[in-house]
C-alpha cells in the first residue's frame, strides 16, 4: 500500500493545473479507459483481453502484434518517464502567498510549485510520444533509444489535379471510411499547407456561399475548421520528433477514430511505509527524498511508465496529396472581389480579441493585407498590422 505522503502527492498531482497543451495526448485519454498493467511490461495478449472487456474490439478479434526496432514483440516495456525537483529546508517566516486564489504558507506554495513543474515536464514527454505515435504510427523511447512501431499502412497518394470538387472529395472519403470501418471518423485533419489552400479553393468558396448554414468556415475557441454538414475538418497541429525534426505532414489528410487509441501504463516500483519495495498498478508515482545531510537538499520526484497504444491501426487512414499547386485558389472577379473575401470576412466577424488570437498563427500576408483593407475597427486594424509587421 502507498504511504500517506505518496497518496497525498498523487492526489495533489491529479488536480494541479498544467501549462502544456496536449492535443495528441488528450485523444489517447478521451474515448477509452486507461490500460493499467499488473507488471512492468504491457503484454499484448493481456491488452487484447482488456480491449474486448472494455468493448473496444469485438470478441474473437485480435489486435496486430507490435514491432520493436523491426522485430515482432508480444510485450512493450515502456521507458520510465521521470522528473525530480530539488527542495530545501524552509524557515517558518510566517509569510503567506496567493496560489490559485487562496492564501497559503510558504512551504505549501513551494511544494505546489514543484508539483506543477513536475507535471509540466512529465506531460511534455507524454505529449511528444503521443504525437509521434499518432502521426507516424511509431515513436521513439527516449531512454532506451528503441522504436515501438504499430505499422501504419502507407498513405494513399492522390494527385490534386485529379480532384474536380474538394467538397465532394471529402464526402467521398468520409463515406468510404464508414463503409470500410463500420464507424464514422471522429477526426478529419489536414496538414497546414493543404488546409490553407483548401479554405481558399474556388469551388469550396462557391459552394460555401450557397450552403452558408451547413458548409463553410467555423470556429472553436481560436481554431478554425471546415464544417461540412456537421463533419469537422481541422488543421493538424505541428509537432516534432524526438530528434527535434518537424514531422512534415503538410500535404496529408488523416481520418481517424479515437476508439483506436489507448493510454497504456506499466506497473511502477515504490517503497511503502515500512520501507518495503512494492509494485503499484497506477499511472504515476510521486514521493519525497529526505534532505541530504551534507547539502541539506531533498527532492520531490515523479515517474510514469506510459505507452501510447495504437490498438486498431486500421482506424487511422492517411492520404498524401501531391501536386498541390493544381488546387485552384479563388481569383479576382470582374467586380474586384477576391476569393479570399470569404476567409477575410470570417475573421473580421470575430470580436477584436478573438480575431487577434486567431490570426496569431496566420502567415498568409495577402490575406492579412485584405483584412487590413476591409477592417473598420481601429483596434482591429492595429492587431492586423501588428501581425503583418511580425511576419516582415
Amino acid at each position: 500500500m502507498l504511504s500517506k505522503t505518496q497518496q497525498t502527492l498523487l492526489a495533489l498531482f491529479a488536480v494541479i493545473e498544467q501549462n502544456v497543451e496536449t492535443p495528441y495526448f488528450e485523444r489517447f485519454q478521451g474515448s477509452n479507459p486507461e490500460f493499467l498493467s499488473d507488471n512492468e511490461v504491457i503484454n499484448v495478449r493481456e491488452l487484447n483481453g482488456f480491449l474486448i472487456e472494455a468493448g473496444i474490439i469485438e470478441r474473437g478479434s485480435e489486435i496486430p502484434y507490435i514491432k520493436k526496432d523491426g522485430v515482432t514483440i508480444e510485450s512493450i516495456t515502456p521507458d520510465i518517464i521521470a522528473s525530480a525537483i530539488p527542495t530545501k529546508a524552509k524557515h517558518n517566516s510566517g509569510t503567506t502567498m496567493l496560489l490559485n486564489g487562496k492564501m497559503v504558507d510558504e512551504a505549501t506554495y513551494e511544494r505546489d510549485l514543484a508539483l506543477k513543474k513536475l507535471k509540466n515536464a512529465m506531460t511534455k514527454t507524454k505529449e511528444k510520444m503521443a504525437a509521434n505515435a499518432f502521426l507516424l504510427g511509431k515513436y521513439k523511447q527516449a531512454n532506451s533509444n528503441s522504436y515501438i512501431d504499430y505499422e501504419y499502412k502507407a498513405a494513399t497518394q492522390v494527385d490534386a489535379g485529379d480532384v474536380k470538387n474538394w467538397i465532394v472529395f471529402f464526402f467521398d472519403l468520409i463515406e468510404k471510411y464508414e463503409e470500410e470501418k463500420g464507424v464514422l471518423p471522429t477526426r478529419i485533419e489536414l496538414g497546414k499547407t493543404l488546409f490553407e489552400k483548401i479554405i481558399k479553393n474556388q469551388e469550396f468558396l462557391e459552394i460555401a456561399k450557397s450552403y452558408s448554414n451547413s458548409i463553410g468556415l467555423s470556429s472553436e475557441k481560436t481554431s478554425i475548421f471546415l464544417s461540412l454538414l456537421g463533419q469537422k475538418i481541422s488543421k493538424i497541429r505541428t509537432t516534432s520528433d524526438f530528434d527535434g525534426a518537424v514531422i512534415n505532414v503538410d500535404n496529408y489528410i488523416y481520418l481517424s477514430n479515437d476508439q483506436a487509441l489507448v493510454s497504456g501504463y506499466a506497473a511502477l516500483e515504490a517503497v511503502d511505509e515500512k520501507g518495503t519495495p512494492i509494485s503499484v498498478k497506477t499511472t504515476e508515482i510521486l514521493d519525497t527524498v529526505p534532505a541530504n545531510k551534507e547539502t541539506a537538499q531533498g527532492k520531490i520526484f515523479a515517474k510514469s511508465a506510459f505507452a501510447p497504444i495504437i490498438a486498431i491501426p486500421s482506424l487511422i487512414v492517411r492520404y498524401e496529396i501531391t501536386n498541390t499547386d493544381a488546387i485552384l485558389i479563388g481569383t479576382t472577379t470582374e467586380k474586384g472581389t477576391s476569393g479570399l473575401d470569404a476567409v477575410a470576412d470570417y475573421y473580421l466577424a470575430m470580436s477584436v480579441s478573438d480575431m487577434t488570437s486567431a490570426i496569431s498563427t496566420l502567415v498568409d500576408v495577402e490575406l492579412l493585407n485584405l483584412m487590413l483593407d476591409k477592417e473598420t475597427r481601429t483596434s482591429g486594424k492595429t492587431a492586423i498590422q501588428t501581425r503583418i509587421t511580425a511576419l516582415a
